[in-house]
């Protein structure tokens, strides 16, 4: 019963099982076992998916928000190569470390910003030309709108987006252009 049972929940929809509750209506001992088995450490792994699930779901609808006018563009494979070295940045104390040599190549490199590492830029007088952005959370879009806020608008314009299609919907207004992705695996 509850192979049979686990194999409905994988086939329809893990997310059923949110908030579900589970009792024992009749006092029958095949139940009852079916029931203790339902409830034990082995099949727990039915429940655990519930937290990639709501992430797979709001996934899903950030990208539906970002993509549904028709006319973003998608990330292509290319075979072109950049003459340029590439550098690609990444956040924490090693950054503002490292800025004056940072500043020192900026016209020789093509220069890759990811997450939260612009404002770090700004405040040194530089801006990457292309900034990565891989998380979904609203925070994201908060921190953009911060950097706005702080007098960077004209800074963040200057730069081309590269980020999920899952991104927070609207994050991509404050850059130039964005380029979207599809992350792997994305139902």
């Amino acid at each position: 019963i509850v192979q049979r049972l686990g194999g409905i929940i994988h086939g329809e929809g893990l997310l059923g099982l949110d908030g579900v509750i589970s009792l024992l209506h009749q006092n029958d001992p095949v139940l009852k076992v079916a029931f203790n088995d339902f409830q034990s450490p082995k099949t727990a792994n039915l429940a655990s998916f519930i937290g990639f699930i709501t992430d797979e779901y709001n996934m899903m609808k950030n990208s539906f928000r970002n993509l549904r006018q028709g006319n973003k563009r998608m990330l292509k494979q290319t075979h072109t190569k950049t003459k340029l070295p590439v550098v690609i940045l990444g956040s924490g104390p090693s950054l503002e470390d490292n800025i004056e040599e940072l500043k020192r190549i900026r016209d020789k490199v093509l220069l890759i910003s990811s997450g939260s590492n612009l404002k770090v830029l700004f405040k040194h007088g530089l801006h990457s030309d292309f900034h990565c952005n891989l998380e979904r959370s609203q925070s994201i879009f908060v921190r953009h709108q911060e950097l706005e806020q702080e007098g960077y608008a004209d800074e963040m314009k200057k730069i081309y987006a590269v980020m999920t299609s899952t991104i927070w919907p609207g994050i991509d207004n404050y850059f130039k252009d964005t380029v979207y992705f599809l992350r792997p695996a994305l139902s």
